[in-house]
């Protein structure tokens, strides 16, 4: 990879060479969206969960979203396009042309915008939602998508920690409870009988474990 280049919030990228036949733009800042120049892919489902707009698409994940520029075969380079994007805006422009403008339906994180250029073909821009929440239109310029229609599913990796936690455990005791064996919030209580039968003033202390003497209801 190339040397990083840094730009303003309001500019577009710096062309940075590489030093291989296939060059590579990349530029980036904390206040700017990263650039990154690369050949041609497709682009599978560019209005997953979101819409086509014609002139863009956009997608969405409940915490990212997608934005796919179309361009025309003449636009090559970094320099032909501007993006820039705030909190709550978003302005794209190729060869002083604005092809997106507008204010976002919600909030984004602009410090995490990063946007790519496939020659030719479109400007792809990747955003992360400031709040995680399915967004029914990308600006409030444009027709609403019916929220009831999109797949709303969330992989299981991108879960808080807490909630993978509380799902590995009910699976964990969906089979133990298939096996006959004893379940998580059974072997808890199981566990602190053992803890208070040895302790000072029980009197059961010294005896072998046994908690079928025991009323635990």
């Amino acid at each position: 990879m190339s040397s990083h280049t840094t730009v303003s919030s309001e500019a577009t990228s710096s062309n940075v060479s590489s030093s291989n036949a296939a060059s590579s733009d990349i530029a980036s800042a904390s206040q700017a969206p990263m650039f990154i120049n690369r050949p041609h892919h497709t682009v599978s489902s560019n209005c997953y969960n979101g819409a086509d707009r014609g002139m863009y698409a956009w997608s969405q994940t409940i915490t990212d979203l997608e934005i796919e520029v179309r361009v025309s075969e003449n636009v090559l380079k970094s320099n032909q396009i501007s993006v820039s994007v705030t909190a709550t805006t978003i302005n794209v422009l190729v060869d002083g042309n604005k092809l997106l403008s507008g204010d976002f339906a919600h909030s984004v994180r602009k410090d995490e915008t990063v946007w790519t250029l496939t020659p030719g073909k479109y400007v792809q821009i990747q955003l992360e939602k400031a709040k995680e929440a399915w967004w029914d239109q990308l600006i409030k310029s444009e027709p609403k998508i019916n929220l009831q229609a999109i797949d709303s599913t969330r992989p299981f990796s991108e879960l808080p920690q807490e909630e993978q936690m509380k799902v590995n455990e009910l699976i964990w005791n969906d089979y133990q409870k298939a096996k006959g064996l004893p379940r998580s919030e059974q072997m808890k209580t199981a566990d602190l009988l053992k803890k208070a039968w040895n302790a000072d003033g029980s009197p059961f202390k010294g005896r072998p474990f046994d908690p079928s003497i025991l009323n635990t209801q």
